[in-house]
This record gives structure tokens, C-alpha cells and sequence, in this order.
């Protein structure tokens, strides 16, 4: 049916290339990747009695009761007499990462920046707890993950990775130590370094994005080529 579509394309090579990767992907699907349940117990609940803690902070030195809620979080700072720019879609104040990281560095007030920075502490905190950890072991079966790999759904050309998704997790060893070995295994980290931007080097072949490549730090020669100054670092 849809053969004559990728010919006319000139798409068969992409189909030959999905053709190999759906195999690879259905067995890392089938063997998972094992996490240490005990770990994910212990570790949500000191997170949850460290967030419990910070909020409880926050409401009797600053009066801030909720950091949960964008509603009373807005309503609190613009109190406070911060002044806030940003809103949703929806008209509502924003109280994104974004916007908390800018007010914890430059808050109308001290008492501004403390707010902003517990709300941030808080939030993480039970993110780690709530998007991760008690999703893994809602999840796993007898200690393994088996997670979903969709080949063709990202918008991006990668993979994408659901129940749970795993290609978004967060830097930090919280919710990466919740990941272990199989017994008489190890686990390998392996980060291809700028690998999009050597990719594009490589097919379209330009000598200016080359040379940057080659210099050892393409962010450096990247300035120096906008700002025209060999000695901008």
C-alpha cells in the first residue's frame, strides 16, 4: 500500500534503516532496565519530609503557604510588591522554573527571593517524588522496567520514551541512582558529544562550522566568528 508513496519519496533507504532499528528496539523493550525499588521507597520519602519541611518553613517565616499552587504563589509575590510579566496561554500568572530562577536572583525583596527559591526547592523536590520515583514502581514489574520505545514519534527525529519516560530525566543522581546493574552486569553512560551539530558539519560539508569543530571548542570559535574577534573566549 504504501510502497509506491516511498518510492516516490525517495524514501526507501529511511525505510530500511526503521526496518533494522525496530528489532533493536523491541528487545531493549523485552529485557527493560532494572531499578533498586528500595532505593525509590527510601529516597521518596526523605524528599517528601525535606519538601514537608521547606514548605512548612515558608509558611511561618514568609507567610507562604502553598508554593503547589501558581494561584496563591502569584498572589503572594505581587503582595510582596513583585512586579510579574509573564502569563499563560490561559491569562493566568506564570510560575514556571524560568520565572521562579529569575525572581530567586532578582526579587523585589529578600523575603521575594527566599519565596521564590523555596518554591523552587519544593517543586523539584516532589517532581523527583511524583513524575519519577513512584512512577517507577507503579510500573515495573519484579524490579524491571519496560519502558516504551516509539521510533518514528518525536517531532525532533529521535526516539521518544513513555511508561515512563525516560529521555526526560532530570540531572542529578536523585532519581538516576534509581537505576541498577542486573547482578553480574554493569551500566555504561555514554554521552555523543554535540553530535547534531558534527552531523550537520559532516553532510553539508561547511568549512567555517568544520574549522570550529576542529578547534577543540566550538562555542569559543562560534563567538569569535560572530563578534569578527580572534581573541574572544
Amino acid at each position: 500500500e504504501f510502497m509506491p508513496q516511498l518510492k516516490e519519496q525517495d524514501l526507501l533507504d529511511v525505510y530500511d534503516l526503521e526496518r533494522a532499528v525496530k528489532p533493536v528496539s523491541y528487545r531493549m523493550e523485552r529485557n527493560g532496565v532494572m531499578i533498586d525499588e528500595e532505593y525509590c521507597h527510601a529516597k521518596s520519602a526523605q524528599l517528601k519530609a525535606e519538601a514537608n519541611e521547606i514548605q512548612a518553613w515558608l509558611k511561618d517565616n514568609l507567610d507562604l503557604s502553598n508554593v503547589g499552587s501558581n494561584k496563591q504563589l502569584a498572589g503572594w509575590l505581587l503582595g510582596q510588591g513583585q512586579e510579574l510579566t509573564e502569563r499563560t496561554k490561559n491569562g493566568d500568572w506564570k510560575m514556571d522554573k524560568a520565572v521562579l530562577s529569575y525572581l530567586m536572583a532578582s526579587g523585589v525583596s529578600e523575603k521575594v527571593r527566599l519565596g521564590a527559591q523555596g518554591a523552587l526547592l519544593v517543586r523539584r523536590k516532589r517532581k523527583i517524588v511524583n513524575t519519577y520515583l513512584k512512577n517507577f514502581l507503579l510500573l515495573a514489574h519484579d524490579g524491571i522496567l519496560h519502558a516504551s520505545l516509539n521510533t518514528l514519534q518525536a517531532r525532533t527525529g529521535r526516539q521518544s520514551v513513555s511508561r515512563p519516560s525516560l529521555q526526560n530525566l532530570i540531572r542529578g543522581p536523585e532519581v538516576r541512582d534509581a537505576f541498577v546493574a542486573r547482578p553480574g552486569r554493569r551500566l555504561i553512560m555514554a554521552d555523543f558529544d554535540q553530535i547534531e551539530i558534527r552531523l550537520l558539519a559532516h553532510f553539508c560539508h561547511d568549512p567555517n562550522m568544520i574549522a570550529a569543530i576542529a578547534s577543540g571548542n566550538i562555542h569559543v570559535a562560534t563567538g569569535q566568528m560572530i563578534y569578527q574577534d580572534p581573541s574572544f573566549a
